[in-house]
């Protein structure tokens, strides 16, 4: 069949029929020689067949990180008891969901004995996401209220996407963030004094949190007994005083993708079953039994799926529930289109297979030299 090529044949001279040497032009394998393949850059070369891919994945499960804020409960809280509230709603989304998903756990700020920072957020405070973590969480979350420390959630935020990138470097299943705070923001990277860092409000929260949610992965946004104050909306430099925090927490779900109706676009703490139902509700890895390929295999219908020791090969209409088809082949009309042939689609058998299995490997295949 005709290879992709980068340069028209005619572009360079006459195409040869069947004696093309190597490096001379070419528009498909037939015109080359013998042991000699027409290869992307429109010469005749030696065929050399790409080695294939294998995807493995632990769990289908989306990974969920729970963010929580431990700072120093603020002058307008009035000392409500919010850690307590926020101890109980952590451990009530772990006794729901541990045993579903992938649970972890970043605490903001981080207390080191090595800092005086009060915005500062490590790893020390993290819990990387787990199957049946939700033990390990409530162990690890501190047991009484802080009495120093800010709402580095920034920083926090931060370090969640790491730890997303360090139980799945390849980015193949979905992900999603439980912010939890009761709110001010402060800790702005951009206030170098110290004062304006813990008395002015930060205003790049809410874009830091837009780029996460851009980049695929939600941010479902928990106030902790947040309440309207009549205060003003986040402008740069407000503190944290004059924000009021239903405003904040309403333009910060808002960022996060995952906004609810109404004029409360957060959840409460006591929506509890509402946070619980949407994170339950998170597709799987490969929900729609499609996968990407890293390129456009050389030779379209030789290419081999193969499951649990089971070789499948293309079946464009999945009639049998076995094998798999593109999701986008190209048109007789342009069939050298190199978008195309990039995704298949596994059949429904072969797709529940790959679930038990949890691991697949593409093989591709060229015609003998």
């Amino acid at each position: 069949m005709p290879r992709r090529l980068a340069l028209p044949c005619l572009a360079l001279a006459a195409c040869f029929q069947g004696e093309a040497l190597r490096g001379e032009p070419c528009a498909r394998d037939s015109d080359c020689g013998p042991r000699l393949a027409c290869l992307e850059d429109g010469l005749c070369d030696e065929l050399r067949c790409p080695s294939g891919e294998t995807i493995t994945l632990p769990t289908f499960a989306p990974d969920v990180v729970l963010l929580v804020d431990h700072a120093i409960e603020s002058v307008m809280n009035k000392g409500r008891g919010h850690w307590s509230l926020t101890r109980a709603l952590v451990e009530q989304l772990g006794a729901a969901l541990g045993a579903q998903l992938p649970l972890g756990l970043q605490v903001v700020p981080t207390a080191v004995a090595d800092s005086s920072d009060p915005c500062v957020a490590r790893r020390e405070a993290q819990l990387l996401p787990a199957p049946d973590n939700a033990a390990a969480i409530a162990d690890a979350l501190p047991l009484t209220a802080a009495t120093v420390g800010e709402h580095a959630l920034r920083n926090g935020l931060a370090l969640v996407v790491q730890a997303f990138a360090a139980v799945d470097p390849t980015n193949l299943r979905p992900q999603a963030v439980v912010l939890i705070s009761d709110g001010p923001f402060n800790c702005a990277e951009v206030r170098t004094d110290l004062e304006d860092r813990v008395f002015k409000f930060d205003t790049e929260l809410v874009p830091a949190v837009a780029a996460v949610a851009a980049a695929g992965t939600p941010v479902f946004v928990v106030g902790v007994d947040v309440r309207p104050t009549g205060g003003i909306e986040p402008t740069p430099d407000a503190t944290i005083v004059e924000v009021d925090p239903h405003l904040a927490f309403n333009a910060l779900a808002e960022a996060g993708g995952r906004a609810r109706p109404g004029p409360v676009r957060y959840f409460r703490h006591t929506d509890i079953d509402a946070l619980v139902a949407e994170l339950a509700a998170l597709p799987p890895a490969f929900a729609d039994c499609r996968v990407q390929l890293a390129a456009r295999p050389p030779y379209e219908e030789r290419m081999v799926v193969e499951i649990d020791g089971v070789r499948l090969r293309v079946e464009p209409d999945c009639s049998g529930g076995h094998g798999w088809r593109y999701v986008d082949p190209a048109s007789p009309d342009d069939p050298d289109d190199p978008t195309k042939f990039r995704r298949i689609e596994l059949c429904a058998a072969t797709c529940d297979a790959f679930r038990a299995a949890r691991s697949l490997t593409i093989e591709h295949r060229c015609p003998e030299a």
